[in-house]
């Protein structure tokens, strides 16, 4: 699977799911966004998760949310970093598409 973002580059699934494991492995994840909250990791997670289920209703593809339940687990040591990579790469792929089908509507474009 490849994917083609707005701005007209390209990545395959592989290199996204690569690109989640790296920023994962970095810590450069939920514990980044409240430094200063004096949140443990797991805290931070689940507050995000928390925010993302406010919205829940927004959330209309499966993807998003099966990504939203997979950092819950994620965030208890039930689910593995690659498994988290997955789908975030899963998500932002129908964030992607959302966007694109968007665009074409506003545009006039049947995709």
């Amino acid at each position: 699977m490849t994917s083609t973002a707005p701005s007209g580059w390209t990545r395959t699934a592989a290199a996204l799911q690569q690109h989640w494991i790296k920023c994962c492995a970095a810590g450069d994840r939920a514990e980044n966004f409240f430094p200063h909250a004096g949140l443990s990791p797991r805290r931070s997670r689940l507050f995000a998760a928390a925010a993302c289920r406010r919205i829940w209703p927004l959330l209309t593809d499966q993807r998003s949310r099966e990504a939203v339940e997979l950092a819950e687990r994620y965030a208890d040591g039930q689910a593995s970093v690659g498994e988290l990579a997955d789908a975030r790469a899963a998500s932002a792929a129908a964030a992607y598409a959302h966007e694109w089908e968007s665009q074409a509507a506003e545009l006039g474009v049947e995709i």
